[in-house]
């Protein structure tokens, strides 16, 4: 994979994560997460130009129900995928406390679940620190 174009890498891993029984949500969250627009759009018509399938739809069978009755995150992983999310350096403050009052409330809600919470911590020290402030 490290020798891979960007796009390629993109295609691998999600390949990767939906790669036998089940899918790997996580992986993919924190390989969207990680990218910008463009290199979700490159990676996006990377993966569809090898399998020439529509990956939005791809994903949305291949999520799991894990996702299904929360589906904020799902809607999330998808929005991702789509490449379409603000990149600016603007800081809402406002919209910065809506956000993360959602997120924590969709953390409580899955903290049952198996390592779920603690991936999504993990991924938060990631985001640019600007707009984490």
């Amino acid at each position: 994979y490290a020798m891979a174009s960007a796009e390629d890498y993109i295609a691998d891993m999600i390949d990767k994560a939906c790669k036998g029984w089940g899918c790997d949500e996580m992986l993919l969250l924190e390989l969207f997460v990680t990218k910008t627009n463009a290199e979700m759009r490159a990676g996006k018509e990377a993966w569809e130009g090898r399998t020439d399938k529509s990956l939005i739809d791809y994903l949305n069978d291949e999520v799991s129900a894990y996702f299904s009755d929360h589906s904020g995150l799902r809607k999330l992983l998808l929005k991702l995928l789509k490449g379409d999310h603000d990149e600016s350096t603007d800081v809402d403050e406002a919209k910065a406390e809506e956000q993360a009052t959602f997120l924590h409330d969709e953390c409580a809600a899955l903290a049952p679940r198996d390592g779920v919470r603690g991936s999504l911590q993990r991924l938060a020290p990631r985001e640019n620190g600007v707009r984490v402030r």
